[in-house]
């Protein structure tokens, strides 16, 4: 997936996401709230620079998303973001693994960042 297309396709997906869903290569976590927008982003980074170097591409911020791409295990990309629902910030993690991920590295992907943020 173009790396342009990553923002667009979660612009399309409605916030009132469950807790856990996976499809077609999606994996989709709700991270509860926190209590602002900064240690939402500052939790969202903390969690995606804790994989080693080896094992993570490139890695962006916005001003409520933080953007990593090619995480081991497998080739994940994944989008934590923190947006305002009903007047709470609540951060929500999307992980999407190509041809080249199994769904068990999607998953492992989708855990390991549940379990640290």
């Amino acid at each position: 997936m173009p790396r342009l297309a990553l923002p667009a396709v979660l612009a399309a997906v409605t916030i009132s996401a469950p807790t856990v869903a996976s499809a077609d290569g999606w994996s989709i976590t709700d991270l509860g709230p926190v209590s602002s927008r900064d240690e939402c982003l500052a939790r969202a980074e903390n969690v995606i620079y804790a994989v080693p170097p080896g094992q993570r591409g490139h890695v962006s911020t916005s001003s409520w998303n933080v953007f990593a791409y090619d995480l081991a295990p497998g080739d994940n990309d994944v989008v934590i973001t923190c947006p305002n629902v009903n007047g709470q910030i609540n951060a929500f993690a999307f992980v999407y693994g190509d041809d080249a991920s199994s769904e068990d590295q999607r998953i492992a992907m989708k855990d390991y960042i549940k379990a640290r943020f």
